[in-house]
């Protein structure tokens, strides 16, 4: 049963129950104040001893999907488990005033997520971070993405579900997981990411921004070098590279040990980031500097890119100016600050 007005929730399924953990105790942490829920659905199960884990307002609970029927060219790409916060905002939505969705693979350094329960939504039901591909120029194929949502600046751009904060009674009000089920169920050739896509049709000129330092999106490895001067709230690893899954090793140990240590204590065995021995070691170790030399040289110019979108200062949330640290000199980089 609900015992605050606001809830911070993840929908995941056993696979990433650890890392939502892991992510739900930090916001746990982070927040001066404690007057809102924090809710794990799974829908799968929640493991054995995992409440005795959690920080004293973190639940977890299980949540069947019942008969999803949204299948063909849609869930055969995806887990069933990508569905599972429609299911899990519609449960809860009469409950509660705010509800603030996180993806399971983020990961928390620092913040207050107690600045969205009064934020200003301007009549909107949701709020959202733009999807990595909308910060500066976007390629044509994903403008030609957004064109067949009909999505584009004028409708106030195309988001990343994987922070989304809603008003819940708007949200009911309009029954948006009604709408959004039904573009999946009508159209799913446009689902390109399954009910994100969806999300964003139903949505469209109809959310708020919200700064992308609580929605900082991994999807490109410049994002990655940019972790220690844009000082982000929030970590989204929404590449197929986890802390759990970076044999590459391009994602720093600070947001694996923590991880690592849990696996090990619980039996969760899906960390795998272990480099090979011998000669394909060394060859792993090159490849990886020459990488990463090339990402730093490639950093201005797409820094000179995103910039007039990192410099906002029209969000919703506390001006993101605050944490922002000048990543290269301006003249050496060629941006101006």
């Amino acid at each position: 049963m609900p015992k605050h007005k606001h809830a911070v929730i993840f929908a995941c399924d056993h696979n990433y129950i650890w890392p939502a953990l892991l992510a739900a105790n930090a916001v746990y942490d982070h927040a001066a104040s404690k007057e809102f829920d924090i809710r794990i659905f799974s829908s799968t199960y929640v493991p054995d001893g995992f409440a005795e884990r959690c920080r004293p307002g973190v639940t977890a609970e299980q949540l069947p999907m019942g008969d999803f029927s949204v299948k063909t060219g849609i869930t055969e790409r995806y887990s069933m488990a990508t569905f599972l916060r429609l299911f899990a905002i519609r449960k809860i939505e009469a409950d509660y005033d705010r509800i603030l969705y996180l993806d399971a693979d983020v990961a928390v350094r620092h913040g207050d997520v107690n600045v969205f329960w009064e934020a200003d939504l301007g009549g909107r039901p949701a709020a959202a971070v733009r999807d990595w591909f909308n910060w500066g120029p976007v390629k044509p194929l994903n403008a030609g993405y957004m064109q067949s949502l009909g999505i584009s600046e004028a409708t106030g751009g195309y988001f990343n579900s994987g922070y989304l904060l809603v008003d819940a009674k708007e949200w009911a009000r309009q029954d948006l997981v009604g709408e959004v089920l039904c573009f999946l169920d009508s159209c799913p050739e446009l689902c390109r990411f399954h009910d994100q896509s969806a999300l964003n049709y139903v949505l469209k000129g109809r959310w708020a921004e919200v700064s992308p330092l609580w929605n900082w999106q991994t999807k490109i490895l410049h994002h990655i070098l940019m972790i220690e001067t844009r000082d982000p709230h929030v970590i989204h690893f929404n590449a197929r590279r986890k802390p759990w899954r970076d044999r590459e090793r391009m994602i720093g140990v600070a947001f694996k040990d923590p991880l690592k240590d849990l696996a090990h204590a619980v039996g969760w065995d899906a960390f795998d980031d272990e480099y090979s021995m011998g000669p394909m070691r060394r060859r792993k170790e090159r490849v990886r500097a020459e990488t990463i030399a090339a990402l730093y040289q490639s950093l201005p110019t797409y820094m000179s890119q995103i910039w007039p979108y990192l410099s906002r200062e029209d969000f919703i949330d506390t001006p993101h100016g605050e944490r922002v640290i000048d990543i290269v000199d301006a003249r050496s980089a060629s941006v101006e600050p």
